[in-house]
Formats: C-alpha cells, structure tokens, sequence
C-alpha cells in the first residue's frame, strides 16, 4: 500500500513541476519505489548537506522556501511561487547544501530516469502531438515494451535502419548458423522458428 503522504507529495510534484504531468500516479510511484525520485521533507531552520551522487542529480522543490549553495558558490533562493527555475540542477561529485527558510519539501531526481519515462510516455501516448514513424510502428506492436529498456534515440535509430521485406509461405528468412547481423518484425502473418540439437 502506498503511503497517502507520498501519493499527495507526486501530486505536488505535477502540479509544481508540469513536465511530471505526463507521467502517471503508478509510473511515479515506480520510479519512487525504485529510488529514482526521492521525497525530502525539511523544517523551518533545518540545514541538509549532501554529496552529489550520479542517479540523483536534479533536486525540485515542492513548497516551501530554501537557499541553497553549490560547492560552497554563491546563495540562491528557490520558494513558492517559484522564483528561479524551481529545480536545482547539480553536477556529481558536487556538494549541495540546503536551508529552509519555511517548512519545505524537496524532491530529489535522477535526471535521466526522468528523462526516460517521460519521453516514452509521450512516444507512446495516442494523442502526442508530433507522431513520429516510430511513435506509430510501436503503436503498432504487441509488445513494444521490448524496446522501452533501450534509449529512445538507440530505439529510433534501428527503425530509421529497417527496410521492408515481403517473404512468401514456406520461404526460409535465416538459417541456423548464418550471421546473426539483423533482427526480425513481424508485421503481417506468422513464422516459426526451428532449430536443430540441444538450446
């Protein structure tokens, strides 16, 4: 069961930060339970030092009010309503420290797991505006989840890469040993697959 301060927290965090908007209660929860978003909560006064890690390299403030400094450079403020961007964004290795001016909550984020889900939520979402020949020929499939643990740019790649062929009942498409140089779609009829000895 989900912790009804976490579900309200993601709420927050979509409304504060529209480009979460795109991502589903259950996707934030995932990416939540997986550690790729966590929820930092701070008190009026409280002081947060922390050491930049690679899978946590964006923080978003959900409310409140804090100045943070950035391998000891200069203050900024971030509140509500947002006065810079609303987000820090931080390099790995760096040092970031945090104090909040009010009672606040803080969401920490790797940057490219964001990233990630949100640009295949968008590929994949019916109503995307700018529906791409690869938004349509995973639209397509019966199991384009396949593709989704490649980056977007790799996936686009191979079907920009991929030429048509048309193969007549009982034609054989590759033999057992030959060079394993493509990978197959199906897009019409079906195919079987034989192979000779112990697998």
């Amino acid at each position: 069961m989900v912790d009804n301060a976490i579900t309200e927290s993601l709420h927050i965090l979509q409304q504060a930060h529209p480009q979460f908007s795109v991502l589903s209660e259950k996707h934030l929860q995932h990416m939540v339970s997986q550690g790729a978003l966590t929820l930092i909560s701070m008190k009026k006064g409280e002081t947060l030092h922390i050491q930049v890690l690679p899978e946590m390299d964006r923080y978003y403030l959900l409310f409140g009010v804090i100045r943070y400094r950035i391998d000891n450079g200069d203050e900024h403020v971030v509140g509500v309503p947002v006065t810079e961007s609303g987000s820090i964004p931080v390099s790995e290795g760096s040092s970031l420290e945090m104090v909040a001016d009010e009672d606040s909550l803080i969401c920490g984020a790797d940057s490219n797991q964001v990233d990630f889900m949100i640009s295949w939520t968008s590929l994949m979402d019916p109503n995307f505006d700018t529906r791409s020949e690869i938004s349509l020929r995973l639209a397509e499939m019966n199991n384009p989840s396949i593709f989704m643990q490649l980056p977007f740019e790799y996936v686009d790649a191979a079907f920009r890469r991929m030429r048509e062929m048309e193969v007549a009942a009982g034609e054989v498409i590759i033999n057992q040993g030959d060079p394993a140089e493509s990978f197959y779609l199906i897009e019409k009829g079906n195919a079987e697959v034989l192979q000779q000895g112990i697998f």
